[in-house]
């Protein structure tokens, strides 16, 4: 392929060329939108026009050639060669980028890394570049479960080394390695890795919709779930994924998943044990109900309902309902209460205030709520 002169305009107003990797990093990286309505504006058309096909060509290539001609050993040339490798996967230049990585010794670097005992998140990062990479050109062999076992939802990779790293294909790259693993691991060792893979994506599910991922989270789901898995396992996994569908178009998408169902369902079946391990993404996930506001319909009060019965007299359940739930109640009771009054709940309503709620928190409620009319509505029927 010939190459062309890359468009320096799109990373800086003023070209100089390279003598080190640290200003050929910088030529490959454009700004992040930020600053004024107006600069904004100019660094996100910068920003998207980098990444398209016949612009990045001429980057990769230009990368490719200077990382032969610098000085070798610099500080910053791991992170400016792994950058080379992150461009070459936007365009799918899969083949490329693996014998780019072969030239440099990043794949060897990766093989006797093997033997070290602890890995630093930045040779994380770059085993994330070969096993993607990896798995498009030759396939994945039986040793680099090895590698996956050593990088595996860990989120510092994408949240230290985002640059050099295509979260999307990190993504798929669990989608795809958690179900072609759950046919050869037990059953405590698939709920593990299941519930590791939800709370990644928790953690990154605006991510999921913008990177169009969900129908393929969607897929993961139903391949897993004729592994029988736990049912509560297999309950928050569809709850990270219903918060997004709840708040889709049901006319312009497959609406799948109701989140309060799934909650309803994980609450069912949990246990003390398994709250104790998962409290954290336990208490998101039940946080998320007044929150997000996901009580819009009939049916979300009725699992609501049944959300409350679920939990009566279950003293760990009734404190997690509590604690993430309704003592965000204050802050957004109009809002919260808004189908309640729709359908005429009162008995619901009556329930939510004087068992789930405090004294406090209902007397913060009543300062700033009139709730005469709730409370005579009730004392009638």
């Amino acid at each position: 392929m010939i190459a062309c002169e890359p468009n320096w305009g799109l990373v800086t107003d003023n070209y100089k060329e390279p003598n080190n990797f640290k200003d050929l990093f910088a030529l490959l990286l454009p700004a992040d939108p930020k600053g004024n309505s107006k600069e904004r504006t100019i660094l996100k058309w910068r920003h998207k026009e980098f990444y398209k096909e016949k612009n990045i060509i001429p980057y990769i290539l230009y990368g490719m050639k200077k990382s032969f001609e610098l000085p070798k050993y610099d500080n910053d040339e791991m992170f400016t060669l792994l950058r080379i490798v992150r461009l070459c996967q936007e365009i799918g230049w899969y083949k490329q980028a693996y014998d780019f990585m072969i030239k440099k010794e990043l794949t060897t670097f990766i093989k006797t890394s093997i033997d070290y005992e602890q890995w630093d998140v930045f040779t994380q990062a770059l085993a994330w570049n070969y096993l993607i990479i990896k798995k498009h050109v030759i396939g994945l062999e039986e040793e680099d479960h090895l590698i996956w076992e050593r990088i595996k939802f860990n989120p510092e990779c994408i949240e230290l080394y985002g640059p050099l790293l295509s979260h999307k294909e990190m993504l798929e790259f669990m989608f795809l390695y958690v179900c072609k693993q759950a046919k050869h691991i037990s059953k405590d060792k698939l709920n593990e890795n299941i519930m590791e893979l939800s709370i990644y994506c928790n953690d990154y599910i605006h991510e999921i919709y913008s990177l169009n991922l969900l129908l393929k989270y969607r897929k993961c789901t139903e391949f897993l779930s004729y592994y029988q898995p736990s049912p509560i396992v297999l309950a928050c996994h569809r709850a990270v994924s219903a918060q997004i569908f709840d708040h889709l178009n049901p006319v312009k998408t497959i609406h799948i998943d109701d989140y309060l169902f799934e909650i309803k369902e994980m609450l069912r079946y949990i246990n003390y044990q398994f709250l104790k391990k998962y409290k954290v993404f336990i208490g998101k996930l039940l946080s998320y109900i007044p929150f997000c506001r996901t009580i819009n319909t009939l049916h979300h009060v009725y699992y609501f309902e049944e959300i409350m019965y679920i939990c009566k007299g279950v003293g760990y359940k009734e404190e997690m309902l509590r604690d993430y739930v309704f003592i965000q109640l204050p802050e957004c009771f109009s809002e919260f209460i808004k189908i309640f009054l729709k359908y005429k709940q009162y008995p619901v309503i009556h329930q939510i205030l004087f068992y789930w709620c405090d004294h406090e928190q209902r007397m913060a409620i009543e300062e700033t709520y009139d709730l005469n009319s709730i409370y005579e509505k009730f004392a009638c029927g």
